[in-house]
């Protein structure tokens, strides 16, 4: 979405992204089955890292503020005995959600990570301080 970003920004409009990620993920075969999870690490995250340091004065690729969410089940399927897309559907459909405590001193300031109260406060002064 860097190019999406650099020819919003250009124009000088304010630009945020809200990013959700599940901690570990189903990748499918064509048919459907379940190939493998993968487990969310800090190396997949590597380029929301590095653009959570960058000021944002200075590059238009970087958004005005981004907010990561990464979630993860509080309820684990048993030794993952899901085998296919919808038994996948089927067992998180009704499953909780909470926030993922991994990855929270990678983050720099332009990247508010699991906290979106503190985005939303974030992007309300950034916005307030365009009418000054």
């Amino acid at each position: 979405m860097l190019g999406e970003t650099v020819n919003i920004r250009c124009k000088k409009i304010p630009y945020f992204q809200i990013i959700t990620l599940m901690e570990e993920t189903p990748y499918y075969s064509n048919d459907g089955g379940i190939k493998k999870f993968e487990k969310l690490s800090e190396s997949n995250l590597k380029k929301y890292i590095v653009l959570s340091d960058d000021p944002v004065d200075a590059f238009f690729h970087t958004p005005s503020k981004t907010l990561v969410y990464i979630t993860k089940l509080s309820e684990l399927p048993e030794n993952k005995k899901i085998k296919n897309r919808e038994e996948y559907k089927s067992y998180y459909k009704d499953k909780k959600l909470s926030l993922s405590s991994l990855f929270s001193n990678s983050f720099k300031d332009g990247v508010i990570l699991n906290d979106y109260e503190k985005f939303i406060r974030k992007v309300a002064h950034f916005i307030k301080s365009l009418g000054s």
